[in-house]
């Protein structure tokens, strides 16, 4: 089972064309409007992958798995960032079990997206359930003592002003 949720996240990541270092053919690109409805059409999926991970005893997404969520999730967030900060907190929390928490590339990511929230999509998660999002998805990398994450939350006045 946890082979094909992998799978599937991985194909969806690369499929998406989020990073551009990551293009086998240069010439082959998604166009932002052709990413959006690629994301718009894999949301079920990755919803139930979520939906999965959060099933308390058997339930999984472990630190690849998560990892690659994440990337995609900073390549879509100008499209839907109360959705996007949403995902990103279940992924963390459903991955914190397998210490996802604890890598620093998954710091590097979250401190990337939770920074572009900041900078350019404030006035977007100004309601309480993305605040709530936004400090779980801190928080869990807080609690392990990342002082970068810990410095984020100091900012997050910044989204009420």
């Amino acid at each position: 089972m946890y082979g094909i949720i992998d799978e599937a996240v991985m194909r969806i990541y690369f499929a998406a064309d989020v990073d551009p270092n990551l293009r086998q053919q240069k010439n082959v690109q998604l166009n932002d409007g052709a990413r959006k409805q690629f994301f718009v059409q894999a949301l079920p999926v990755l919803e139930k992958i979520l939906e999965f991970g959060r099933q308390p005893e058997i339930g999984m997404l472990l630190a690849p798995t998560a990892h690659h969520f994440i990337e995609l999730l900073n390549g879509v967030l100008r499209y839907d960032p109360p959705l996007v900060l949403r995902m990103a907190a279940e992924v963390v929390s459903c991955s914190k079990r397998y210490n996802y928490n604890l890598d620093s590339m998954a710091l590097e990511e979250v401190v990337k997206l939770v920074e572009l929230i900041l900078a350019d999509y404030r006035d977007k998660v100004q309601d309480e359930a993305s605040i709530k999002n936004l400090l779980e998805l801190l928080d869990a990398f807080v609690e392990v003592g990342w002082p970068q994450a810990l410095s984020l939350v100091w900012r997050l006045d910044e989204i009420y002003r």
